[in-house]
């Protein structure tokens, strides 16, 4: 083996020179370098494959549903979903019939409590919005004071006088007249004002 420093010196330098050029990578830079790599690659790899595997799901959940046996299924929702539409439609009805009917029980609870002691109301007929009310009092002031009474309520309009009959025959003073309904709803503060008047 020759020694090197018997080399010439031009050998010597040149060779020392190449080896100063030649740059040194250790063993856990390049492993560093590779783990790296490996991660970003399966970072960037992962959610195009997740999206593959719900496509594959998707295209799978597709061929079950429109399989031959969910068929009765399909009918049966299709039925349920007119049944829906039909039981809405009729409770749109009801709604609305509810709006226009009248409240004939809180009527009835406003003419008794309208009436003044010692006058009776013997028979009401309801028609067409026209409410036909008779009975009997112990004088027409009574009657007077009735008529005052119902037109004070604004659900009432004014009475049909034509309609108005009193009959001062007998001891009692039978009467007889017409109301024409004019609201669909009772105002609350009517029906409290009756019942306290009725409590006086």
């Amino acid at each position: 083996m020759k020694d090197i420093n018997l080399l010439p010196d031009d050998i010597r330098a040149t060779s020392s020179i190449e080896q100063k050029g030649i740059p040194k990578v250790s063993v856990l830079t390049i492993i560093i370098t590779v783990v790296v790599v490996l991660v970003l690659g399966v970072i960037l790899a992962v959610p195009s494959l997740y999206v593959k595997v719900l496509g594959i799901s998707i295209e799978n959940v597709n061929k079950q549903i429109n399989d031959a046996r969910f068929d009765e299924v399909k009918k049966v929702n299709a039925d349920l979903i007119a049944i829906d539409a039909t039981i809405n439609s009729k409770n749109d009805i009801l709604k609305t019939v509810d709006r226009q009917s009248l409240p004939i029980g809180q009527i009835m609870t406003f003419i008794k409590q309208s009436a003044p002691k010692g006058l009776t109301i013997g028979d009401i007929k309801y028609d067409s919005n026209d409410l036909t009310i008779k009975g009997a009092a112990q004088n027409s002031i009574q009657v007077a004071e009735y008529l005052n009474n119902l037109q004070r309520l604004s659900f009432f309009g004014s009475p049909d006088f034509n309609s108005l009959k009193i009959d001062n025959t007998s001891l009692a003073c039978s009467f007889s007249f017409k109301f024409t309904i004019l609201k669909k709803e009772v105002p609350k503060t009517e029906a409290t004002q009756s019942t306290a008047k009725d409590g006086e």
